[in-house]
């Protein structure tokens, strides 16, 4: 529910939260890892284009409009270990009387109160100045999403994303960024008074958020006063799990005053949880106007940053009542898939297994299901029906999309030419999308 097979990258650099969320992924352009040192800050510029190494072309154009024009320290994670340990393997064996020998192959892991690669929790502190003192008036903690689905990344998948998926729990990760949110709220407090701690994430980075700065609030409200904004990409709602830590419905409202989402509604991973109404879920959701309509496991991912349309304050372009109102429309339809089809697999006869992992296995066919448990004929009729109505909520998007933008763009048009400064930029952009869909 991170890094992809094949990645689509923002755009351009105008949203401080998108670009911090983006550059905790490796791979990806101004990526943190594995940049982190122990001893001196690493600054980053995002109001400078990405120049991408292999084309020499520009691959993210760089931000406008951002905090500090766009400049951050990444922090050094002064705590962060190289540990060695062994584990055993069974080899072919030319001399052993079986045939084969068990040798114990070296591995190394870090961990520090950032990261753990054991528990597949990285999260990076980043600040507007090069260190924190009393000049210093925005921090970030930006929380690394999981990585694509293989053993290696089991505690991703099982420990955290299948756990919150399968039992709304609070997960394993969320308790080590709510450490480190203590930590960092402490160093604030004695170092840089005037600051703000913001926190944002990707994909399993927002259900690692969410619960970390929800359990600071319910645990110790009146540093929950430090923390500035959360603001969250791709992720689920996060409500029963909330519940099930203990939190009331007024502590919950309380903690997503500070919380926005933004989600894709062509998204797997972001409609999970969200068949009730947007505005009865955690935080403030709004539902973007994609590039593409793609779905999650397409070549180009709809769970990718690459779908987000940035104008240039920093604004992801959303849906709502009176623009694109049927992208509203297809996250719920899709929430609602979601739902019936986990329940599908479940009342098939299969149990233990996460909603993450049942949903991998729907993206990926009828051998994927059979995997889980399923008889052949349940198997076939359950992603049938599955990608069909997957399929056909996209398809319909597209087409009342369309609709919309060829109903509307005369509008816009007379609307620009009366409109002046920031209102002409703004409507500029949103004529721009409209063409953009109508051409697709």
């Amino acid at each position: 529910m991170g890094e992809q097979n094949y990645m689509s990258d923002l755009d351009n650099f105008n949203n401080i939260y998108a670009n911090l969320a983006e550059s905790a992924y490796k791979g990806r352009p101004n990526n943190f890892p594995p940049n982190v040192s122990k001893s001196k800050e690493t600054p980053y510029d995002f109001s400078k284009d990405y120049i991408n190494k292999k084309t020499g072309k520009i691959q993210t154009y760089g931000g406008t409009n951002l905090p500090n024009n766009g400049v951050v320290y990444l922090q050094p994670d002064k705590t962060l270990e190289t540990t060695p340990y062994y584990t055993s393997q069974i080899v072919d064996s030319t001399t052993s009387v079986s045939g084969f020998d068990r040798i114990q192959v070296p591995h190394i892991y870090q961990k520090g109160l950032l990261t753990d690669e054991k528990a597949g929790f990285n999260a990076y502190f980043v600040t507007d100045t090069p260190e924190l003192n009393k000049e210093t008036k925005e921090t970030y903690l930006a929380v690394r999403g999981s990585d694509s689905m293989s053993i290696e990344n089991l505690n991703d998948w099982v420990a955290n994303d299948g756990n919150f998926a399968l039992t709304d729990v609070y997960i394993p990760q969320a308790g080590l960024a709510y450490l480190a949110l203590i930590s960092k709220i402490g160093d604030i407090k004695e170092q840089a008074p005037n600051a703000k701690l913001n926190v944002t994430g990707h994909s399993l980075g927002t259900m690692v958020s969410a619960q970390a700065v929800a359990k600071l609030y319910h645990d110790y409200p009146k540093d929950f006063s430090t923390i500035g904004k959360g603001v969250l990409f791709d992720g689920p709602d996060v409500t029963k799990s909330l519940k099930k830590m203990g939190l009331s419905d007024k502590e919950i409202k309380a903690v997503g005053e500070k919380v926005t989402y933004y989600v894709n509604p062509f998204d797997m991973v972001s409609m999970l949880n969200r068949t009730a109404p947007y505005e009865e879920q955690f935080g403030h959701v709004n539902v973007i106007v994609p590039v593409h309509f793609s779905m999650t496991f397409d070549e180009i991912s709809s769970h990718d940053f690459g779908e987000f349309q940035m104008n240039a304050y920093g604004n992801p372009l959303v849906a709502s009542k009176n623009f694109h109102p049927e992208m509203l429309t297809a996250g719920h339809q899709l929430a609602d898939l979601i739902e019936k089809s986990v329940s599908k697999v479940e009342a098939a006869g299969i149990s233990g297994v996460s909603a993450s992992e049942i949903l991998a296995a729907l993206s990926e066919g009828v051998l994927a299901l059979i995997a889980l448990g399923l008889t052949a004929a349940a198997a076939k009729a359950i992603y049938d029906e599955f990608k069909k109505s997957y399929q056909d909520i996209v398809s319909e998007a597209n087409k009342k999309a369309k609709a919309w933008n060829a109903k509307h763009i005369p509008d816009y048009q007379n609307r620009i030419r009366s409109a002046s400064g920031s209102q002409k930029v703004e409507l500029r952009v949103e004529l721009l999308q409209c063409v953009w869909t109508n051409v697709k």
